[in-house]
């Protein structure tokens, strides 16, 4: 029996693992993966998508931070067992991996609580969504085009989704400071109260609405026709240096049938 629920539990990773590397967005542009990619703590084992933890209060940032191309990060829950709670946030780059994200101006959700937790938003209870289980997708967007000026500051909403359906908590939006020189990155961050591990499957996602293929193919075509236009350049230079060499042949030429006029003459 142990062994038929080992296999089984082994097999429903592998679906979930394909299903998730399936998902839109993950296939569409290279990002990196494996423990390259993630500044995490000792204790959380990074293996390609996934990452593990068996100790608890323990985070890792991702390393590449949103943009407006890739404003979305996402993980699905491949286990987690009793008293484990996750939480999925925004955070900057001086993130410190014992701290969950939601506070020192971050923005989190825990799954245990079913709290957003933000600057101005502390511990917001989110209604709709009871409880998460293996194989629910959270999602995380930064909603660049939507920024707002508050108190001199520059902000951008942050806004969660579980299995596609929104958490927006009661009240205002969610929102987090954001400046170009301090970008915005994902983190995982796991806790415990008992002895155990958790796993999920971690990536950052494309906006879906934009055609980056297409964008690629033109950015080709672009770079395509600036090297055009260098060769055309090049080939310009190179039939100035042709005229002024055939200038310097004939000039030659001339020289050398006047001497041979002065040696026939004497």
């Amino acid at each position: 029996m142990l062994d038929d629920t080992e296999n089984t539990q082994s097999m429903v990773n592998q679906v979930l693992y394909r299903t998730f590397k399936k998902q839109q967005g993950c296939e569409k542009a290279l990002l990196p993966t494996g423990p390259k990619a993630w500044e995490a703590h000792d204790d959380i084992l990074v293996e390609g998508l996934l990452l593990t933890c068996c100790n608890a209060g323990r985070g890792a940032r991702y390393c590449t931070s949103f943009s407006p191309r890739f404003p979305h990060f996402e993980v699905m829950i491949v286990e987690n067992e009793k008293n484990w709670c996750l939480t999925l946030g925004v955070v900057f780059q001086d993130y410190i991996k014992d701290d969950p994200p939601g506070f020192g101006r971050t923005v989190g959700l825990v799954t245990e609580s079913h709290n957003i937790e933000a600057p101005g938003l502390h511990e917001a209870k989110t209604p709709g969504h009871s409880a998460y289980r293996r194989g629910d997708v959270i999602r995380v967007t930064v909603m660049f085009e939507d920024e707002r000026e508050r108190d001199g500051n520059v902000q951008v909403p942050v806004v969660f989704t579980v299995n596609g359906r929104g958490i927006i908590p009661p009240g205002d939006q969610t929102y987090i400071d954001y400046s170009p020189d301090r970008p915005l990155y994902p983190c995982v961050y796991f806790r415990s109260r008992s002895e155990g591990k958790s796993s999920v499957l971690a990536k950052m996602c494309v906006r879906e609405d934009v055609d980056y293929e297409g964008l690629q193919l033109q950015e080709v075509k672009s770079e395509l026709s600036e090297v055009k236009s260098e060769l055309s350049e090049v080939k310009s230079k190179l039939e100035e240096v042709n005229k002024v060499n055939r200038s310097l042949t004939e000039k030659l030429d001339a020289v050398l049938a006047r001497l041979g006029e002065k040696k026939v003459n004497k």
